[in-house]
């Protein structure tokens, strides 16, 4: 693992048990193994590291949508397939996509660092699109109502980690795509 690698495992693994408010520069290059040096070398600052996280997760978010835009796929399909990438990266990433919630409820932090997330353009509308594009009624309702239901499973499984059925629930998802498609 480089230098960098190591500073961004610990920077996901840091900021999701201490908070990214309350993890230094010092800490962060003790955990990672590395000299303050190095780290400012790949990162200018925590701001820097944590936009390099939020990117990282952005990709993986935006790689979760694809689905609504593969037109073979009707979209309760595309929907399946949606909350099936979500499962494969939730698990494997809990710690980062657990920095991504939190750091999303703090609109402030966002403002300083300067980002600017258009929620309706680059979650909604895909997948909006797809609903319209499947002849389905009231796309931007059915649309919100999905990233409710993932996003709910995405934040119970977070919180609760150790007790939450997440392969239940998603199952369980899945199965009603049909009543969710028929409103």
């Amino acid at each position: 693992m480089t230098g960098k690698d190591k500073i961004i495992a610990s920077g996901i693994t840091l900021f999701a048990s201490e908070g990214y408010e309350r993890t230094s520069i010092q800490r962060l290059a003790e955990v990672s193994g590395v000299s303050q040096g190095l780290l400012y070398r790949h990162f200018r600052s925590k701001n820097d590291l944590l936009l390099h996280l939020l990117q990282i997760g952005m990709s993986q978010i935006a790689g979760t949508l694809l689905p609504y835009s593969d037109q073979s796929l009707t979209p309760p399909q595309a929907y399946e397939q949606h909350i099936d990438l979500c499962m494969a990266l939730l698990p494997a990433n809990r710690q980062l996509w657990k920095t991504l919630h939190s750091v999303r409820h703090q609109p402030a932090l966002l403002s300083e660092l300067g980002i600017i997330i258009d929620f309706e353009q680059e979650v909604i509308q895909p997948i909006s699109t797809a609903i319209v594009r499947g002849g389905y009624a009231d796309s931007h309702t059915l649309a919100w109502t999905i990233v409710s239901l993932v996003d709910g499973m995405t934040g119970m499984y977070l919180l609760y980690p150790n007790v939450y059925p997440l392969d239940k629930i998603a199952n369980l998802l899945k199965s009603k795509a049909d009543v969710l498609f028929d409103s």
